[in-house]
C-alpha cells in the first residue's frame, strides 16, 4: 500500500474532469436555447454522433408529412394510389472553439479573488454567449463573433443561392414571404395582433408543427428582442390580457422566464437577439424568430473541455477550454428533384423569421 500524503498533482486527472463537467453545466444554465433541445420531437434536435465517431460532419434525414386525402372506400385500398414518402438529407460540419485566461504569480498571491475560480465562471460565459451565438446567427443569417452561417440573409429580395428560404423570412406589416429588414420601418412594432396572424400564417402556409405538452396542450415559442417587445407591452391589449393572466402558481402565463403567452404562443425576450439598424431610413431591425418542432439541429463532436498549465517555471498560470460543435436551420427541398444550389425556395421545417422594427427606447412620459 502506497505510503504518503496525498497532493493535488496526484490528482490531476480528477481536477480536470471536475472543472470540466462543472463548466458545461455552468455554461448550458446561461444560454437560450439548450432548454429546447431534444433527441427528436424538439425545437433544437441535438445531434452527437461525432463524440464517438471520428469525422468532421453530421447527417440527418428530414420525411415531409404525408399530404394525400386518402381512401374513404369501404375496399381494400386501390393498387398505385399509395402515398410515397420524400426524403431529404441536411447535413452541417463542426467546429473548434477555444479561448484561455492567463495570469501571474503576483496576481494569485495579491488579488483577493481566486483566479482559477474566476476564470472557470468567465469562461463558462464567453462559452455560453459563442454557443448561443452561433445558433443565432444559423438562425437569422447574421455574421455573429466572426462566425458565418451556412445560409446568409439575403438584402434584397428575390435573391437565389445560399440563402435562407423565401418563405422563411416575413415582416410585421409585410411581405409575408422573401421579407428583407429593409422591409421594416420604424413604425412596424410588434403587437398582439401580429403574434396571432403570425401563428396563423406558420401554422397553415408553413406547416410548422406546434410542441405538444401535457394534457395535450399546443404551443408555438417565440423569441424577441427586448426592444421589439417594448410597443406591445405598452399597449392597452397586452396589459389587460397580463390583468386576466395574473394567477399565482405554475399555471401562470409569466413561468419559466417566459415574458407571457398569448393565443398559445409563448413570448420570450432575450438581449442576444440581433438588432441591426439596416431597415427603411436606417430603422433598427430585430430578427426575432417564431418557432416549433425541429427548427434546427445542434451537434457535439466534443463538449468543452478544461485545460490548466503553468509558464515559465510557475510564474505564470493559465486555464483554456476547447470543444467542437455545429448548428444548422433544419429545412426541407421541396422541389421534385433536389436542388442543392439555390436554397431560397425550401421549406423551413420549424420555424420563421420574423423582422420587426426595434428602437431605442427614450424614457419618454
Amino acid at each position: 500500500m502506497p505510503v504518503g500524503v496525498g497532493r493535488k498533482a496526484d490528482y490531476t486527472a480528477q481536477v480536470k474532469t471536475i472543472w470540466e463537467d462543472e463548466l458545461y453545466a455552468q455554461a448550458e444554465d446561461l444560454t437560450f436555447w439548450h432548454r429546447f433541445e431534444g433527441e427528436s420531437d424538439a425545437p433544437i434536435i441535438r445531434k452527437d454522433e461525432l463524440r464517438d465517431e471520428p469525422a468532421d460532419t453530421i447527417k440527418f434525414d428530414c420525411i415531409l408529412s404525408l399530404a394525400e386525402e386518402g381512401s374513404t372506400d369501404e375496399i381494400t385500398l386501390t393498387e398505385g394510389n399509395e402515398e410515397k414518402l420524400v426524403m431529404r438529407q441536411s447535413s452541417f460540419g463542426v467546429d473548434i472553439l477555444k479561448h484561455g485566461v492567463r495570469w501571474n504569480f503576483v496576481a494569485e498571491k495579491m488579488v483577493t479573488h481566486r483566479m482559477r475560480e474566476n476564470a472557470k465562471g468567465q469562461l463558462a460565459k464567453w462559452v455560453a454567449s459563442r454557443i448561443d451565438n452561433r445558433m443565432w446567427s444559423c438562425l437569422t443569417g447574421v455574421t455573429l463573433n466572426g462566425y458565418a452561417p451556412t445560409l446568409l440573409a439575403p438584402a434584397t429580395a428575390a435573391a437565389s443561392g445560399a440563402y435562407l428560404p423565401d418563405s422563411y423570412r416575413m415582416a410585421v406589416g409585410g411581405p409575408v414571404t422573401d421579407a428583407c429588414p429593409s422591409d421594416i420601418v420604424v413604425g412596424d412594432v410588434l403587437t398582439l395582433d401580429s403574434i396571432t396572424e403570425m401563428k396563423a400564417l406558420a401554422a397553415t402556409s408553413n406547416k410548422i408543427e406546434p410542441i405538444r405538452l401535457n394534457g395535450d396542450v399546443e404551443v408555438y415559442f417565440l423569441v424577441a428582442h427586448p426592444y421589439a417587445l417594448i410597443p406591445m407591452k405598452e399597449s392597452d391589449d397586452y396589459q389587460a390580457a397580463m390583468r386576466e393572466a395574473q394567477v399565482r402558481g405554475s399555471e401562470n402565463p409569466l413561468f419559466s422566464g417566459a415574458s407571457a403567452i398569448w393565443d398559445g404562443v409563448v413570448i420570450f425576450s432575450s438581449t442576444r437577439v440581433p438588432r441591426i439598424a439596416d431597415g427603411g431610413s436606417s430603422a433598427y431591425v430585430a430578427r426575432n424568430v417564431f418557432f416549433g418542432n425541429q427548427l434546427a439541429a445542434r451537434g457535439w463532436a466534443m463538449l468543452p473541455e478544461w485545460h490548466e498549465r503553468d509558464f515559465s517555471y510557475g510564474e505564470e498560470a493559465g486555464v483554456a477550454t476547447r470543444m467542437m460543435f455545429g448548428q444548422r436551420l433544419v429545412t426541407f427541398d421541396m422541389n421534385a428533384t433536389e436542388t442543392t444550389a439555390d436554397q431560397t425556395d425550401d421549406l423551413a421545417l420549424g420555424g420563421v423569421l420574423l423582422y420587426t422594427a426595434a428602437p431605442t427606447p427614450d424614457l419618454a412620459a
